[in-house]
């Protein structure tokens, strides 16, 4: 696990990536909140401090890209290995289907969150400069890091499934665009059942949970709830991932 970490790091460089991403979202929503007045942004975002604020909406735009981001690494390596005929080394030690593919999901695990912890660093220190030094700051750093790299554990084992079934970089990409689309287009069917809480679809998206600037509590699920519902489609995902590796395998 740790040396397929190590791979993902020397690969794809995750500080000058992450960093360049961060920055770029960073100077996005600075000129968002430039064109406003204090007393607009407040009446907007909520009564928090600005550094707060310009935090919370820079990593709101940043999970966009980033887990985009992650999809594709997650996609490319699953399909990289199989081109390359990695995945035979394994095989031939005897490691089980099941295996490999926990071994590969939580060394790309690993490698997001370091990719998310630089980026919470990066628009912590942004924020700074932007508002000042609020204790907030860490507090909301800390929820943005859980719930960023909450949903993105999820996103990855959707990207080793699509990578697996289709081995196709296209594809794997669209699938961010797909579950959300999905995700909107469910929830409202569903929404005035009562099987609701069994089968929903806000499970990606914990932040409205906690005391966020720009946050809105949409949704009446209990967060164990969300956390079950997280977990089963995680471990059903991997569960299939490892049977469709063991079944289409190419060794």
């Amino acid at each position: 696990m740790f040396i397929d970490f190590k791979k993902h790091v020397v690969r794809h460089h995750p500080l000058i990536v992450i960093g360049s991403i961060t920055i770029l979202c960073a100077s996005i929503q600075y000129l968002i909140l430039s064109d406003l007045e204090i007393n607009q942004i407040h009446s907007i975002y909520g009564d928090f401090n600005q550094s707060a604020i310009f935090q919370k909406l820079t990593m709101d735009l940043c999970s966009v890209f980033l887990i985009i981001y992650y999809v594709f690494t997650s996609a490319s390596s699953i399909i990289s290995d199989y081109k390359y005929g990695v995945f035979i080394y394994d095989l031939a030690r005897g490691v089980s289907s099941l295996e490999i593919i926990i071994t590969r999901y939580l060394s790309l695990l690993l490698y997001v969150l370091l990719s998310n912890f630089i980026a919470i660093f990066i628009t912590t220190i942004i924020s700074i400069f932007y508002g000042g030094m609020e204790i907030d700051l860490l507090k909301n750093g800390s929820i943005l890091l859980f719930s960023l790299s909450y949903k993105s554990a999820f996103y990855i084992a959707l990207a080793i499934f699509i990578a697996l079934l289709f081995k196709n970089y296209v594809l794997s990409l669209s699938i961010f665009f797909i579950a959300e689309v999905i995700q909107l287009i469910f929830y409202r069917q569903i929404s005035e059942h009562t099987f609701r809480s069994v089968i929903i679809f806000n499970h990606l998206d914990v932040k409205h949970y906690f005391n966020l600037p720009a946050e809105i509590s949409r949704y009446q699920d209990s967060f164990f709830t969300t956390i079950l519902v997280f977990l089963t489609y995680t471990v059903v995902l991997l569960f299939v991932s490892a049977y469709i590796f063991k079944h289409k395998r190419i060794t």
